[in-house]
């Protein structure tokens, strides 16, 4: 009886032992996967958190860059805008200058044309003037001894070739420099100027719609010459 006792004593003895040992075994081999998932895992955290480092100095670093090209940005403004601000002064300045200016140009051709318009009304009264004191002056039968009768009247500061202008215009009627240039010979320059000289000094008129000016004579220089050569 003892001994079946002790037998299963040490059956139950045996048996445990071998219990614990595979429980030891497991723990064992559970607290190696465990050290070695541990490692893992702190291998894991700590790449993670270089990671995070790593993107925060890339957010740093693209931080620092952003403030500094906000700055560079805010100071190329400030300076485009105060070139702005000189470029709108010079402006108002220029177009102040240009206002003046206009201003000075048509109080000038206001000017002019009001001495044009003065020098040709007192040419037209000496003329008249002058016409009437020879007629006053000098009978008929004194005319073809005295200078030629061109020479005499309101034509005698004339030169030939003006006359001969101012002649062309009476038969003629109206014509353009290019046409009287053919008529007299003479350079377009010369024709252009001797045009003008004649309009300044009121024996013509001309027509400025078109291009380019017709001429013609003054209704008063149609008579005095349809009287000078009634005379003559």
């Amino acid at each position: 009886m003892i001994e079946t006792l002790l037998i299963i004593y040490f059956f139950l003895f045996t048996l445990t032992s071998c219990i614990i040992f595979l429980y030891y075994r497991r723990i064992k081999e559970g607290s190696r996967e465990y050290f070695r998932a541990k490692n893992v895992l702190d291998d894991i955290i700590l790449s993670f958190n270089r990671d995070i480092q790593r993107q925060e100095e890339k957010i740093q670093a693209t931080t620092d860059k952003s403030e500094k090209l906000s700055s560079e940005n805010l100071q190329i403004r400030e300076e485009i805008n105060s070139k702005i601000v000189g470029i709108r002064v010079q402006l108002e300045e220029l177009l102040k200058t240009k206002d003046s200016l206009l201003g000075g140009y048509e109080d000038l051709k206001k000017k002019v044309e009001e001495v044009l318009a003065q020098q040709s009304e007192l040419f037209r009264k000496i003329t008249e003037q002058k016409l009437l004191g020879e007629e006053i002056r000098m009978p008929e039968t004194s005319l073809e001894l005295a200078i030629p009768i061109r020479k005499e009247r309101a034509l005698g500061s004339l030169t030939e070739t003006e006359l001969k202008i101012l002649e062309l215009l009476a038969a003629e009627g109206e014509k353009t420099a290019p046409q009287i240039k053919e008529e007299v010979k003479l350079t377009r320059e010369h024709t252009a100027r001797l045009m003008k000289n004649l309009y300044v000094r009121g024996f013509i008129e001309r027509k400025t719609d078109t291009i380019p000016y017709l001429y013609r004579l003054k209704n008063e220089m149609k008579d005095i010459l349809k009287r000078q050569k009634t005379e003559i």
